[in-house]
């Protein structure tokens, strides 16, 4: 072990990888930085007069049934559930999630005893089947 004391791990000719890993920032882009691409295309797209998707959905949520039936040729029932689609996909942008609740059943299971058993008080409302109790039995 005294020989390796001394010793840099990376030294000579793999001086660089110890130059790399201090320099390096982790794999891959940061947990929700926005990808340059997705950006660059959503940028385009609506420089180039597209309405945002979020902004059709909306418009789709606050459409008359009776108007949109007639607009896209489909039943009065088929308008109303595509309404009712498009502000369910909206509802989470108005209203937040409500905490799952959590239901604890607590069950407690009982001894089945067969046959003559016979059980020794060791402590003050203690009972023992062997006659013995550890610490951690009396501390109950």
């Amino acid at each position: 072990m005294d020989l390796f004391e001394d010793a840099p791990l990376f030294a000579g000719p793999v001086r660089h990888v110890a130059d790399t890993l201090a320099t390096s920032k982790g794999r891959g882009r940061p947990k929700g930085a926005a990808n340059k691409r997705t950006t660059q295309m959503r940028d385009t797209l609506l420089k180039m007069g597209f309405q945002h998707p979020m902004m059709n959905l909306a418009a789709l949520a606050n459409a008359d049934p009776v108007r949109l039936s007639a607009e896209l040729a489909c039943d009065r029932l088929d308008a109303a559930n595509m309404i009712l689609k498009a502000n369910a996909e909206l509802l989470p942008y108005f209203e937040s999630k409500r905490p799952t609740e959590v239901h604890v059943e607590e069950r407690s299971l009982g001894v089945l005893v067969v046959g003559d058993m016979t059980t020794k008080a060791v402590a003050d409302g203690v009972f023992s089947l062997t006659g013995i109790v550890g610490e951690s039995d009396t501390d109950q």
